[in-house]
């Protein structure tokens, strides 16, 4: 009997459906034009992408060593040497998303107006189309205020992409705009100022490094202190070479990036299918709770 009033119920819905179906057919056009109108409304989003790996580290091998003759340094002279550092990748990873890293764009009118005013990219002339209002292409001046630093960091931080592969040992490098040459422009201005921030660096404290032991080699008669210094010296020569050397210093690129010529998203062809599979939802829920409250309200 049970099995017999549950098909019986399923059926007088089913039958409420049918009953009301041009309601249904209407909701469920008006949502899937809705979606097709937004979806041809987004923009197309490219995104340009370098696959980079971590040059060796000239100290790679004898690290623990040279930590060790460190620590035996700076216990003879009485000071105290952190030698904890967290790993090359994560540091590339912390300076690229830094206020420091990403103040040195914003000082770039262009960069900042192609990422937060432009409003449409122009296939023909492969040019972006800013919001004149805000912007004035013609002398890269800002016609409005421009937008705060804060807002830019932002904004940067949503359409860089950084992210290590430990499978293959491999660094992604991408960034995503409405206009894929901008993108490919940006990648490659990111990877060699990334680059070159953390080959000064790196130069910088090596240098400071080889005038204290330079400092340190002079005022001992230790030999053994000497062999450590004399170690340690060789570790800041090679890195003071490798920095001094090639094109890059931090960074091997084993895939370089290139202008894309599919666009990354929106997919219109989903959107389309989510607007129609929600407006045949919604409307069949419509009918069905107002058939509920109607036979409530009856009985």
């Amino acid at each position: 009997m049970e099995s017999i009033g549950k098909e019986i119920n399923i059926i007088y819905y089913l039958k409420v459906l049918w009953k009301r179906k041009v309601l249904i057919i209407s909701v469920t056009f008006i949502f899937s034009l809705a979606s097709v109108l937004f979806s041809l409304w987004l923009p197309n989003i490219y995104s340009s992408s370098a696959t980079l790996a971590l040059i060796n580290d000239p100290k790679g091998s004898s690290n623990r060593f040279a930590n060790s003759q460190l620590g035996s340094i700076a216990t003879l002279a009485n000071i105290n040497i952190e030698t904890n550092s967290i790993d090359r990748f994560s540091m590339a990873s912390a300076t690229i998303f830094s206020r420091d890293f990403a103040s040195k764009l914003y000082l770039d009118d262009v960069i900042v107006a192609s990422m937060m005013t432009a409003k449409k990219y122009d296939k023909k002339t492969k040019n972006l189309e800013y919001d004149k209002s805000e912007f004035n292409s013609l002398d890269n001046k800002w016609v409005d205020k421009k937008p705060t630093f804060a807002e830019f960091h932002k904004e940067l931080k949503r359409v860089l992409n950084f992210e290590q592969d430990k499978r293959f040992d491999v660094i992604y490098l991408s960034f995503d705009n409405i206009s894929p040459e901008f993108s490919f422009d940006m990648v490659n201005l990111i990877l060699t100022t990334l680059d070159k921030d953390i080959r000064a660096r790196d130069l910088k404290k090596s240098e400071e490094a080889l005038d204290y032991l330079n400092t340190q080699y002079r005022n001992t008669q230790n030999a053994a202190l000497k062999n450590s210094l004399n170690f340690l010296t060789q570790n800041h020569l090679e890195t003071q070479m490798l920095a001094n050397i090639g094109d890059f210093y931090y960074f091997d690129v084993i895939d370089q990036a290139h202008i894309p010529f599919h666009k990354k998203s929106p997919s219109r062809a989903l959107i389309c299918i989510l607007g129609f599979m929600l407006g045949l939802l919604t409307s069949i829920l419509f009918v069905l709770f107002e058939q509920i409250i109607s036979k409530t309200k009856n009985s």
